[in-house]
């Protein structure tokens, strides 16, 4: 049976990959840090195994399995210089425990919407200049460095994803960052909304199940030293996206509180995949109105809040 580790498995990508691996029959090692976070479902299921992990520690232990997919990312900011070498270190520590007889693939999960900054040309390609405003992105920058020199030093096949902007992962009983979880909270609670820069940023949203398949078919390909943007090749407006949730949720607009542009935010963000479809054949298969509809189902079923939000 094939075997991965997902590491930062309770992470919100991690939960919907996870499964989706099981499903498609991996041999599944999930690790977390808190164990309260560990779905109950995943305990029942006997392809994944589950792994306490604790990656702020200099000796945590690696776990040797034929791919290993990198989610987890500590200490997430703006302007929070010190994750940059925390999380370069956490990955560097583990890259240097791994058994290179049973390891053959490292595939790690980057941030398209963050390591390219500012647009010179869209849809923005794998080449496009390295300009992160964010010190997120400029962490991601410094992991995808240390794995790709690490790639190179020893003959590990190696894969950089870079995401767009992901969605629908979200759910109220659990922590998510992102303006979908941000206006699906305001709804819930009857809060304000804050709307960056009058909603008029593009950004290129994908599906979460979209985002796993990709991550499912680079662990399956043969291609090593290779970068992939995964995204839609489409921008929606931050406003027409809130819209539409709006819509479909059937609920009237929550007070806006306006706010300008953050400096570590981009005005626009599409990429283009390419490159990954042209290697695998992957593209995107859910639409931004299925997505949407995915999105309120998923977190409906999760729902702890008043009934009068369910429409």
């Amino acid at each position: 049976m094939k075997t991965v580790t997902v590491v930062g498995a309770t992470s919100p990508l991690g939960l919907s990959l996870t499964p989706a691996l099981a499903l498609d029959g991996w041999s599944v090692i999930a690790t977390y840090r808190d164990r309260s976070t560990v779905p109950d479902e995943w305990r029942a299921d006997g392809n994944i195994e589950l792994r306490e992990l604790d990656l702020s520690s200099s000796a945590h232990p690696v776990e040797h399995t034929d791919t290993i997919v990198w989610l987890a990312h500590l200490d997430a900011g703006r302007f929070n210089n010190p994750e940059i070498e925390l999380n370069r270190a956490a990955v560097e520590r583990y890259l240097n425990g791994l058994d290179l007889d049973r390891t053959r693939r490292f595939i790690f999960i980057s941030s398209g919407g963050s390591v390219y900054g500012p647009a010179q040309k869209l849809p923005i390609t794998e080449d496009h200049p390295l300009q992160p405003l964010s010190s997120y992105g400029r962490a991601k920058l410094a992991m995808e460095a240390e794995v790709r020199a690490f790639g190179e030093r020893t003959g590990l096949e190696t894969v950089m994803i870079r995401p767009g902007n992901i969605y629908g992962f979200e759910r109220p009983d659990r922590t998510c960052k992102g303006v979908t979880a941000a206006f699906l909270n305001a709804v819930d609670h009857g809060l304000p909304f804050t709307l960056i820069h009058g909603g008029s940023t593009l950004r290129d949203f994908i599906h979460v199940d979209d985002v796993s398949r990709a991550i499912a078919v680079a662990a399956a390909a043969e291609q090593g030293g290779v970068v992939w943007n995964v995204g839609t090749g489409l921008g929606t407006s931050t406003v027409d996206w809130i819209e539409l949730l709006r819509k479909n949720l059937d609920v009237q607009m929550p007070a806006l509180i306006h706010k300008e542009n953050y400096s570590s935010d981009v005005q626009e963000n599409i990429l283009s995949y390419g490159r990954i479809r042209d290697s695998t054949g992957w593209q995107p298969g859910i639409d931004i109105n299925e997505g949407c509809r995915r999105t309120i189902e998923h977190w409906r079923s999760f729902h702890k809040a008043s009934p009068r939000t369910e429409a």
